[in-house]
């Protein structure tokens, strides 16, 4: 698979790139990218060129969502206690 991405560094000006050529390889992933940029406009060119190991083990964990049964999550005390409340809020609207 092949894709481009066009972008602006007008927009997010730091860093602004007035010339830059820029190119990045991920074995395990089976991706090529490069990236050319003149004045603050880029182009990104992506190639996906292999199905690795690595994918196929991503994609079989994602396609079965029993992972998230085991998984774990930490917030600070104040945002749980609002999320507490907000879905008792939501719940009491749904009566």
């Amino acid at each position: 698979m092949l894709s481009a991405d066009w972008t602006s560094d007008w927009r997010h000006p730091y860093p602004f790139r007035l010339l830059a050529l820029e190119s990045e390889h991920d074995g395990d992933m089976g991706q090529f990218s490069a990236t050319v940029a003149i004045l603050g406009l880029s182009v990104r060119v992506q190639w996906d060129y292999a199905d690795t190991p690595l994918k196929a083990d991503l994609r079989n964990m994602m396609s079965d969502m029993s992972w998230l049964e085991s998984s774990t999550v930490s917030m600070p005390y104040a945002e749980y206690t609002a999320l507490v409340e907000d879905a008792a809020k939501w719940r009491e609207s749904q009566n």
